[in-house]
């Protein structure tokens, strides 16, 4: 894909935007196993005895 003229800022915006929105899930994918690995060791008994489960 070849631009005819430099990148316009709306590309610039937009592609700004999509690597933001790629860096904000993957860090959020990041806490979240974090977050879901420290509980786990803590409340696994926890969890196999909720009812809601």
């Amino acid at each position: 894909m070849t631009f005819p003229c430099p990148p316009t800022p709306v590309m610039m915006i937009f592609v700004g935007s999509l690597v933001k929105d790629i860096f904000i899930s993957l860090s959020l994918i990041f806490y979240f196993s974090s977050l879901e690995g420290r509980k786990l060791k803590g409340g696994w008994k926890l969890l196999i005895k909720s009812p809601a489960l």
